[in-house]
């Protein structure tokens, strides 16, 4: 009734490693999209298969997995397929989303 409620999903495999700065976008299927952010010793990189280490890290969660579910733990992250040239990880970026279209801005290392 007005309330926000927190919650924590129960979710399956393993999880992004834990970073501050990193930026979230609503996805039209209801999911989350998490791109980037660092740690202590800097930007985080990707641990994507096929997509250089130094690049941003992308995440993602489907809606089902966002849900309070009973049965918890079905639903795992999601490393997104990258194509094209995929930015180095960032010093600093930003995102939205327009329509089905998700954009970022990424200020490049120092």
């Amino acid at each position: 009734s007005g309330a926000c409620r927190w919650s924590s999903p129960r979710l399956g495999g393993p999880p992004p490693s834990p970073r501050s700065g990193a930026v979230a976008v609503a996805l039209p299927s209801g999911g989350v999209l998490v791109l980037g952010g660092g740690d202590h010793t800097g930007a985080i990189g990707t641990t994507e298969p096929g997509v250089e280490a130094s690049c941003v890290q992308l995440a993602a969660l489907s809606a089902a997995a966002l849900t309070d579910s009973p049965t918890g733990g079905d639903e795992a992250w999601m490393w997104p397929w990258q194509a094209g040239d995929v930015p180095d990880a960032p010093a600093a970026l930003t995102a939205t989303r327009v329509g089905g279209m998700v954009y970022v801005v990424v200020l490049p290392p120092h």
